[in-house]
């Protein structure tokens, strides 16, 4: 199951996954926190902030991806993982 911030910030849904053994990946709500251990980012704006940007010359954490449109133009644009349960349980039943 693959939901946005609606779904994933509901506790009762996110239950009723688990109840039925479904694995998810929902979204949070960008000021949401999560569990998480007292060193690593509580909020998906926190981890975003860890993450270190250079310049294209020097990205560090961020990687390059080329978007190619249907009208036939690209631009280059970059994507980086921001971390975020870094070291939680990966059991869904720890929520």
């Amino acid at each position: 199951m693959v939901a946005d911030c609606a779904y994933g910030d509901n506790d009762d849904y996110r239950a009723e996954l688990r109840r039925f053994g479904l694995a998810y990946v929902l979204a949070l709500n960008r000021r949401a926190g999560s569990w998480a251990l007292a060193y690593v980012n509580p909020t998906p704006v926190d981890a975003a902030r860890v993450l270190a940007w250079c310049g294209p010359d020097d990205p560090a954490g961020w990687t390059r991806v080329e978007r190619r449109f249907c009208d036939g133009r690209h631009e280059t644009w970059w994507a980086a993982d921001a971390s975020l349960d870094h070291g939680a349980p990966t059991s869904p039943t720890a929520w």
